[in-house]
């Protein structure tokens, strides 16, 4: 990951890894929700610097489709009054823990973390892991399909939902630096200039 690592890229997946272990036997598997949401449209919530301008159209669609959110973009939602299906974090830096901490009680919200990722399951209705680590001690997880990007998973998570469609909201495609990303207002990394 591109995050500042606390101790080092070892120190952080290791730290949740092992934080993660007891919530790990008890979560919920994704494996039940394999194509549960079969034929269903999918709004896919990035936390590019776009979303401020796109959560009213994400609000007037949430009763219709299946809202899937990376971490960084959940506090947006939440304060527009939009409670996700799921959230997704791949991140396992332990600089990316206040995407998830402070939160209310979100009774309606899955969470689907990696093993290696900060998951706060307390404040979600369930928590489910994917990609299988220390298999001998948690058995066989799913894995998502991540290509760099926790948009990417939240992209393999629609498809592994069955979802038929997919809209791509507030993600960053592009950026008029060449040498950083800039996310949306709210979010924990620097927005783009006004």
């Amino acid at each position: 990951p591109l995050r500042a690592m606390e101790r080092g890229l070892f120190f952080d997946q290791l730290w949740h890894l092992y934080t993660n272990s007891v919530d790990s036997l008890q979560a919920g598997n994704l494996r039940a929700f394999r194509k549960r949401f079969a034929g269903a449209t999918a709004f896919l919530v990035a936390a590019g610097p776009a979303l401020s301008s796109q959560l009213d159209v994400i609000k007037a669609h949430q009763e219709r489709a299946l809202i899937i959110c990376v971490n960084n973009a959940l506090k947006a939602l939440l304060a527009h009054g939009i409670e996700p299906h799921f959230v997704v974090i791949t991140d396992n830096s332990i600089a990316t823990e206040p995407t998830l901490r402070d939160l209310p009680r979100l009774e309606h919200t899955v969470i689907v973390g990696h093993q290696y990722s900060f998951v706060n399951p307390s404040r979600f209705a369930l928590t489910c892991f994917y990609g299988s680590q220390q298999r001998e001690l948690f058995g066989h997880i799913p894995s998502l399909r991540n290509h760099g990007s926790v948009i990417t998973a939240a992209f393999s998570l629609a498809r592994y939902l069955g979802c038929e469609h997919c809209v791509f909201a507030a993600t960053q495609l592009a950026t008029p630096s060449a040498w950083q990303l800039f996310y949306a207002k709210g979010s924990m990394h620097p927005h783009a200039p006004e």
